[in-house]
């Protein structure tokens, strides 16, 4: 059976610039300096027009929530803008320039595959008219904001509430 080598603990935790007990001293917890895994920080458009929402359909073999409604968006690309990568999301998935308005809405939740994400939910108004759908979803439409209510899962909900309490009807939407 082959054996791990010995090195000092010192030495395995010195090759990131500090010892065990520097790290305890100066107040770092002793992963401070190892990395995330299984964490995305994702992005999404609330992309409203003449008081509709654009939602989206998954595709029905997508490994994650196959076939369910949603806002379009994704996941951000390590260090990426999150004004980028919300404008490059939507460019791919809807064909769609938006103008991000507002972020609605940060949540932070635990996935069913355990993936840990971070979600940041922007306000949005459309720039361009024409839509292309992506190969990741099988329909989009513009829906009225009850009609999201009962299109979109309870996830989304929030969103429409907050919309609707602060936005709607008070600004050019």
């Amino acid at each position: 059976m082959a054996r791990a080598p010995k090195f000092p603990i010192q030495f395995q935790v010195k090759f990131f610039r500090h010892t065990r007990t520097e790290c305890f001293l100066n107040n770092f917890p002793l992963n401070f300096f190892m990395p995330i895994k299984n964490f995305a920080l994702s992005v999404k458009a609330f992309i409203v027009k003449d008081n509709k929402l654009l939602v989206v359909k998954r595709r029905d073999n997508d490994p994650h929530k196959p076939g369910v409604w949603e806002i379009p968006g994704g996941r951000l690309a390590l260090g990426e803008n999150p004004f980028d990568g919300l404008q490059r999301e939507i460019r791919e998935e809807v064909g769609l320039r938006i103008e991000i308005m507002n972020p609605l809405r940060v949540q932070h939740f635990t996935r069913e595959d355990s993936q840990e994400i971070t979600m940041i939910k922007f306000l949005c108004k459309p720039v361009t008219e024409e839509t292309r759908l992506s190969k990741e979803h099988t329909c989009l439409k513009w829906v009225s904001m009850e009609e999201a209510l009962l299109l979109l899962p309870d996830f989304f909900h929030d969103e429409i509430k907050l919309f609707k309490k602060h936005f709607q009807g008070k600004t050019n939407f």
